[in-house]
């Protein structure tokens, strides 16, 4: 699946404490509402399951099973010394087996850019109930 390749050229980032239970998710169905039923999707979501959700947050509550998920078109960053970058974002639709209890980020690194281009890759990270990360498995193996 083109998609799974994409999503697992990239390398994890240590997302720390801000990922606990109590995080707030926007709950895209009926029975999603944040707890230990549900796995919870971060980060910059344009659509899921084919509803655009580019207005609420960038947190969703959903059931477990396969959800697929399109990135909006661009991200950034600027920090407080003036650095910074903007980067365009792959527009393929991504598949990922949600289980309850996980939480899922979309992570980005950026490559010492060095000037005016650098490169960047990117994961889902699948944070488990333990504390371990791994890759998210997509829908199809």
């Amino acid at each position: 699946m083109k998609s799974r390749r994409i999503l697992s050229i990239g390398l994890l980032l240590a997302v720390g404490g801000c990922l606990t239970q109590s995080h707030q998710a926007y709950p895209l169905y009926p029975g999603s509402e944040p707890d230990d039923e549900v796995g919870i999707l971060m980060g910059p979501i344009a659509a899921v399951d084919g509803r655009d959700v580019s207005d609420k947050g960038k947190s969703f509550a959903l059931l477990p099973g396969c959800h697929s998920f399109r990135l909006v078109r661009t991200t950034g960053h600027v920090d407080n010394t003036g650095g910074g970058y903007v980067t365009t974002l792959p527009q393929a639709t991504f598949e990922i087996l949600v289980q309850r209890g996980h939480y899922y980020t979309f992570e980005t690194t950026v490559h010492d850019p060095g000037g005016p281009v650098g490169t960047m890759s990117m994961d889902i990270a699948d944070h488990q109930r333990d504390g371990s990360v791994s890759s998210a498995r997509g829908c199809r193996g």
